[in-house]
């Protein structure tokens, strides 16, 4: 798509730039070259700063430290994950709402590893029968995670999990920003906006051992 708009552009016809100004496409950026390993002890050090919350917050928080980082899901994806999307006899995700659905978005199936992540899933589903349950509500409505409130039940809307997100890294003692692929962990007194694709970074205090590069998972880690 960006060759093509290269091309008509050579020849004064922005089209494409008119329909990226009005929201009807979205140019795909490039993929970051570095794609490292989230350390195992990292993601179970910010998960351990969630073992005391209490309620379902606290099952939700329990379960998105360790989703995010072993599937790669972006928060929104994961936001909008249907239980039926989630397949334990051969431990995947169906994607259905991927970031950019409506224009270069694709559906697509994430694996769940083995290990943690699957336990994640176990517990997490236990506690959301619980929940559901004590609000008198059926354990097969849509959302994977649910939010009931005031007699209404909906997915969590975005404000809710920015919150959780905050909480957590008040508790943690670190900022954890999810964007894509990518969860880098670093201690909130020391965060910076960095300028590529608002990343946080510092080179002064990380959590890694690679020389001041980013912390990713693996793609093929994250969908095995």
């Amino acid at each position: 798509l960006r060759s093509l708009d290269e091309y008509l552009s050579f020849y004064d016809n922005n089209i494409f730039r008119l329909m990226e100004a009005r929201k009807m496409i979205k140019f795909a950026t490039d993929a970051p070259s570095e794609i490292r390993n989230l350390p195992e002890d990292a993601i179970e050090m910010i998960h351990a700063a969630t073992e005391s919350m209490e309620g379902w917050r606290g099952d939700v928080a329990r379960f998105i430290t360790m989703a995010y980082p072993y599937t790669g899901l972006r928060p929104s994806e994961l936001r909008k994950v249907n239980l039926v999307d989630v397949n334990l006899d051969n431990w995947t995700i169906t994607v259905k709402h991927p970031k950019g659905e409506r224009t270069y978005g694709r559906q697509r199936r994430v694996g769940i590893p083995e290990g943690p992540a699957r336990e994640a899933f176990v517990r997490f589903l236990e506690a959301r029968r619980g929940y559901l349950t004590e609000n008198s509500l059926p354990v097969n409505v849509e959302p994977l995670v649910p939010y009931y409130a005031k007699g209404r039940l909906d997915y969590w809307h975005p404000g809710y999990f920015n919150t959780l997100k905050y909480e957590i890294e008040q508790r943690s003692g670190h900022t954890v920003q999810a964007e894509g692929l990518s969860i880098i962990l670093l201690p909130a007194r020391n965060r910076q906006r960095s300028a590529h694709r608002g990343y946080l970074e510092t080179p002064r205090t990380r959590l890694d051992d690679n020389h001041g590069k980013a912390l990713r998972p693996d793609e093929g880690f994250a969908r095995l």
